[in-house]
Parts: structure tokens; sequence; C-alpha cells
């Protein structure tokens, strides 16, 4: 019972801390909470030109439609369902007939009441009607299973097609470098590091073959080197040097 009621509490916190907040729409499948962490779906998509999730049952009752949904990245089924996010397969057609609810480039983060949604519109050639579909992220608990569960048209004639997506990447989180990309103090430290190498190796193989220097003679610079110890402790000692003229002042008055 006390874990019950502790998945409860998670989940209605959860739902509180992103109805509270506007998030702000970065690509197809990324955007940012008020707070500073977004709402990624990238770790679930796939991108290999398939749907993570393919030939969902619809929940209508009187047809055999089947959805497929992909975030962040479009697929290509069959028919209209070429470089899409979102597809209906009507399977009671023969052949059957896919119809396109949507690709990436139309996604749209939108906020209804307390849900936060993406919406994708479509276009196409099987049906002159052009659908739109609505995707839910629902967030759930770490370790629970991506699902999608499709529900179809919210109405007979709407082309409207509903959709909740059940998912721990719906939840709020840190955000990361977009694609793992380096930040730029990392590449700044890279860019150091290999000056410096550069300037090792250059300065050893030009003492080497042009000056004709052997031992510590190949050290570029050896001099400074050498030197910078004690130039090191000169710059400290000037650096404190009024502090300790000020205490002794102050001892003398």
């Amino acid at each position: 019972m006390e874990q019950l009621l502790s998945c409860l509490l998670f989940f209605l916190l959860l739902r509180q801390t992103t109805a509270a907040v506007t998030c702000t729409q970065k690509n197809s499948c990324v955007c940012q909470l008020d707070d500073g962490t977004v709402i990624d779906l990238k770790p679930i998509a796939r991108k290999d030109g398939t749907a993570r999730f393919l030939d969902v049952k619809g929940q209508e009752t009187t047809s055999n439609y089947y959805y497929s949904y992909n975030p962040c990245y479009d697929f290509t089924e069959q028919g209209d369902c070429t470089d899409v996010g979102a597809c209906q397969k009507n399977s009671d057609a023969v052949p059957n007939l896919y119809y396109d609810l949507g690709d990436q480039q139309s996604a749209t983060f939108k906020q209804s009441g307390n849900d936060l949604i993406i919406e994708y519109k479509g276009s196409g050639t099987a049906d002159p009607t052009a659908r739109t579909s609505q995707v839910r992220l629902l967030c759930v608990a770490p370790g629970t299973a991506d699902k999608l569960i499709a529900y179809g048209e919210t109405y007979p004639g709407s082309v409207i097609y509903m959709f909740d997506l059940l998912s721990e990447y719906c939840c709020p989180r840190q955000p990361t470098s977009e694609g793992g990309g380096l930040s730029v103090g990392s590449v700044l430290l890279i860019i150091a590091l290999v000056l410096v190498i550069v300037y090792i190796v250059g300065g050893v193989l030009f003492m080497k073959f042009v000056k004709h220097e052997e031992g510590l003679g190949l050290i570029p610079n050896r001099d400074f080197w050498l030197s910078l110890p004690g130039l090191i402790r000169d710059g400290f000692l000037f650096a404190i040097s009024p502090c300790r003229k000020g205490s002794d002042s102050y001892s003398e008055i």
C-alpha cells in the first residue's frame, strides 16, 4: 500500500511540475521548461528510417486501423507514409492504404490544460483531407517500458487522431549537450593541448637537427623554462608585498 501511494504521489508531482510552467519548443522533439529542465524524446527515437512504434492497433471498434509513430526523426512505410512522423494504415482496404499523419517539420509543442502534446500536420494523395495527429506526453516512473496508445479519431470525420506516449523521457530532466557535442571550454582545452604538443615536438626536432643540440639542450627555450619557477616565486612575492608593507607599517604605528 505504501509503494502504491508513493507511485501516485510521484505521478501527481510530475504532472503538476509540467503543468506549472511553459515548455518552449527547441526542435521537433525537445522543449525547455521555465526552470531550465527539458523534455527530450531523442533517447526513444529511431534514426534508421523506421518507426519506434510500428503498427499499433487503434482502439476504433468499426475499422481495422493501425498506427505507427517515431519522435524526432521521419520514417517511411508505404503509400503516403514517406518521410513522416506518424502514419495510419487501413488494413480493411486491399491493398492496404497508408495515410500521412504529419512529419517532423510540422511538429508543434502545445499545452492543453495540464497536458503537454506534440501536434503534427499531415498531407498526402491517398485522401484529399489533411490529417492531424496529437501525441500526449505522459511521464512514467524510470524503468517503465515505453508505450504508445492509439485512440484513433477524436470523433468521426474530425481527421484528428489522438495518441498517448508513455515514457520516462516524457519527464522533465536536466539538459545534456546536443548530440553529445563538446562545450566551448573543452574545444579550447583541446586546441591548447594540441599547440603545446606541436611546440614541444617541433622545438625538439628543431634543436636536434638544426642546432645539433643534445640532452637538456633539446628543450626549446631551455633558459626560460629553467628560470620559470623563480619567476613565478618572484611574481608571487611582488603581488603580496603591499600587504606585507601594510602589516609592517601598522605594527610600527
